[in-house]
């Protein structure tokens, strides 16, 4: 999480991860299979159910550690 992206032209950031595999019980992989969260500059909090097709979304930098 804090991974910087940039969705649908503007700055946001991993804000969380739910992963089925390791998350089984977590809301958004009960409900959607699971996905992340972005916190959007303009939008708010914005969860993606399949980031891995949407292709407004784009990978700028890793967190730092």
């Amino acid at each position: 999480m804090g991974d910087q992206v940039v969705l649908h032209g503007s700055p946001g950031e991993v804000e969380l991860v739910a992963d089925p595999e390791i998350n089984t019980d977590d809301w958004f992989v009960t409900e959607y299979g699971g996905g992340i969260v972005i916190l959007d500059s303009e939008m708010g909090s914005v969860f993606l159910d399949d980031p891995h097709e949407n292709d407004e979304l784009d990978f700028v930098s890793r967190a730092a550690e």
